[in-house]
């Protein structure tokens, strides 16, 4: 009796233990596409088939912060990339949004503070910085498409705390995401709504090569490597130097991105923030000088 009582426990573990190996070779091939915490694809098709097999990942375990995280990003990766309608883009930063929250709430505590004294003090809970960074990115982006609607709910405080929150955990996280994202919220909000070019310059220049611009700080580049990652020095010049006109320091901090080699570390923005680079000098630069 007690031999088939012990036959009928490893039956019953076989599917679950299935399910498990699964599991970890879906995420493992979901993230095959990562590479120092940046998506790496040929096209779109490529990422949608890693979204997808993230997607069968996240069906048989709900609850993996890296498939979570990852979902977030590559839906935010979809809509700035390789989305062109704006009905498209802003249902992609939707399915982000959703999955970086659902990040967030894993942290241990969250929902109760949540639930008892806002969403702001829960974010003082989660170390993920993956999940601040993603959720705050794709949140952002989405109200872009609806201004008034995100002042009406009080979304610029949450994105606030959400980008202030992951500058703490992690400020370098991506070389530097949290700088650029929040010099960007302070740059982009209307004058209103507290726009603070000062701020964003401050920001900016933590991540960016010293210039005449930045030479009241003392520590820049924080780190040597964020020169490595070409969208810093893009953001300088689109939510600084052009916001402020200064258009001689945007064409040379443009022309060095086009002139550095995209190199191995973040091959696939390098090339995109050149392609953007190229563009706002034609588009917003040149025409000014």
């Amino acid at each position: 009796m007690g031999r088939r009582l012990a036959m009928w426990g490893l039956l019953m573990l076989v599917p679950i233990l299935g399910a498990a190996a699964d599991l970890d070779v879906l995420i493992e091939t979901g993230l095959a596409i990562f590479l120092n915490d940046q998506v790496v694809v040929e096209d779109r098709a490529e990422l949608e088939s890693a979204i997808g097999t993230l997607l069968e990942a996240y069906a048989l375990d709900p609850a993996r912060p890296e498939v979570l995280n990852a979902l977030s990003q590559c839906y935010y990766t979809l809509a700035d990339v390789f989305d062109e309608d704006d009905a498209d883009k802003k249902a992609h930063h939707i399915e982000g949004q959703r999955y970086g929250e659902e990040s967030l709430r894993l942290a241990p505590g969250f929902i109760d503070v949540e639930d008892s004294d806002g969403f702001i003090e829960a974010l003082t809970l989660v170390e993920d910085v993956a999940a601040l960074q993603w959720t705050y990115s794709n949140w952002s982006r989405k109200d872009e498409f609806d201004i008034l609607g995100a002042v009406f709910r009080n979304d610029p405080p949450k994105l606030r705390a959400l980008i202030e929150r992951a500058l703490e955990v992690d400020s370098l996280y991506v070389a530097g995401a949290p700088y650029r994202s929040l010099a960007a919220l302070n740059a982009s909000l209307p004058k209103l709504l507290g726009q603070d070019l000062e701020a964003a310059r401050q920001l900016l220049c933590k991540v960016v090569d010293p210039s005449d611009v930045c030479s009241d700080c003392g520590d820049c580049p924080i780190d040597p490597t964020c020169r490595e990652f070409f969208g810093n020095r893009v953001f300088y010049a689109k939510y600084y130097l052009i916001k402020m006109e200064l258009w001689e320091e945007a064409r040379q901090v443009l022309e060095s991105v086009l002139a550095d080699e995209v190199g191995d570390v973040y091959p696939f923005h390098n090339a995109l923030n050149q392609q953007r680079a190229r563009e706002m000098l034609d588009t917003e630069v040149l025409p000014n000088l």
